[in-house]
């Protein structure tokens, strides 16, 4: 077996590169160097087509994470009330401004600010999506409740589905109280000019109030990126 032998600056020794025994039909492999050295913990990796580079290996560590919250209170109305419709959370998204120096606002790529509600992913990856609503019961019913749900498509909005739901609900007789309702998702986002990602809710007997602020994080979402699609 043939190989090339790399002799040591100083002291003696040599570390050797050694072929195969044979080649996949034995046909000739050629492998390109990439153009410079990588980062920090990054391992030498392949293109598939004879390029190799340095890559963060998938599952080293969290690579993506952004933060996105409400900044105004808005009216959740019920889905008669609403024309037989459901409330997008299409505006009053911004990013938390940390001024305290203690909030988070994201780590690797961050993602741009949404077009209408609609968040675009910022790389391709498998996404944990985690969205929490705060709101408080109008006092004008006994019951209210009060529904969130994370709407995913990877036809550039062509075809909307649900991919996260979750509510809740109080009896309050005519006094307001304050409850969360939260759902969470996975998505694979394989195409980020396609896949995308957007939030609603509908209240139940009565409308209620979304609860925000712009100086804490009371209705919000998290995107993490877990690794490679």
């Amino acid at each position: 077996m043939s190989g090339v032998k790399i002799k040591a600056d100083s002291g003696g020794g040599s570390v050797e590169l050694k072929g195969p025994a044979s080649t996949t039909g034995n046909n000739p492999v050629s492998l390109k160097l990439p153009v410079a050295d990588g980062s920090a913990n990054q391992v030498l990796s392949t293109t598939g087509s004879g390029q190799l580079q340095f890559a963060t290996p998938a599952g080293e560590g969290t690579t993506h994470v952004s933060q996105w919250r409400q900044n105004a209170n808005s009216t959740i109305q019920t889905y008669s009330n609403a024309g037989n419709a459901y409330t997008y959370l299409t505006a009053n998204w911004e990013k938390p401004d940390n001024a305290n120096g203690i909030e988070f606002t994201f780590i690797g790529t961050d993602f741009a600010a949404p077009s209408s509600g609609i968040f675009t992913y910022p790389t391709t990856g498998i996404w944990r999506i985690d969205f929490v609503l705060q709101w408080a019961n109008s006092g004008s019913a006994t019951i209210t409740e009060l529904y969130a749900y994370i709407e995913a498509t990877n036809d550039d909005g062509t075809d909307w589905q649900v991919i996260g739901d979750g509510g809740n609900s109080v009896d309050a007789g005519n006094g307001t109280c304050w409850l969360t309702s939260q759902c969470h998702a996975i998505q694979d986002v394989e195409n980020v000019g396609q896949d995308k990602v957007k939030f609603k809710s509908v209240a139940g007997s009565a409308d209620a109030t979304l609860i925000a602020s712009t100086n804490q994080s009371n209705t919000y979402v998290t995107f993490t990126r877990l690794c490679d699609t």
